[in-house]
């Protein structure tokens, strides 16, 4: 006689145990698989620096006091999940000013948008200066597992560049 069993142990493994009884005998054997856990590429901005905003520049996409100067970057990073992909964030920090939202995928990497940042109110930058906009991508597989890759992105003050 055998019986076979089937588990799946919180950290990714998948354990298969089998005995086999004979006689006064039982023979028994665990063999465990371990499912990798998710990684975060390098985390790439389609623009670096940005420039703090006006309300008028979403339009335009650029600061109006620095013609040409991008407001928003584009995110990126690629996620590899061999469980498979439960969520992907991008979450950022700027001063005491922060926020997250979830990365859609796109042509195999996942994508966010990050700016524009408000020139007028709660402005991060004091005129002349820059800050540093810390992103981190977090992936959490469908096991819970979480991977994160970090890069910072320089905020430019709008009125002066």
């Amino acid at each position: 006689d055998s019986t076979t069993s089937s588990t799946t142990s919180p950290t990714g493994g998948d354990s298969t145990t089998t005995s086999a009884a004979s006689g006064d005998s039982t023979t028994s054997s665990t063999t465990t698989t371990t499912v990798a856990p998710p990684s975060v590429g390098t985390v790439s901005a389609s623009a670096d620096p940005i420039w703090e905003g006006f309300a008028a520049d979403e339009t335009g996409g650029t600061c109006a006091s620095n013609p040409g100067q991008p407001i928003k970057t584009v995110i990126s990073s690629a996620v590899s999940a061999p469980a498979g992909v439960q969520s992907v964030v991008m979450d950022w920090s700027v001063e005491t000013v922060s926020g997250s939202m979830a990365m859609t995928e796109s042509g195999g990497s996942y994508r966010a948008t990050l700016g524009r940042f408000d020139a007028e109110s709660p402005n991060v930058v004091p005129q002349g200066e820059t800050r540093t906009i810390t992103v981190t991508v977090r992936a959490t597989d469908t096991q819970g597992r979480v991977a994160t890759a970090v890069r910072t992105v320089t905020l430019e003050d709008c009125t002066f560049g």
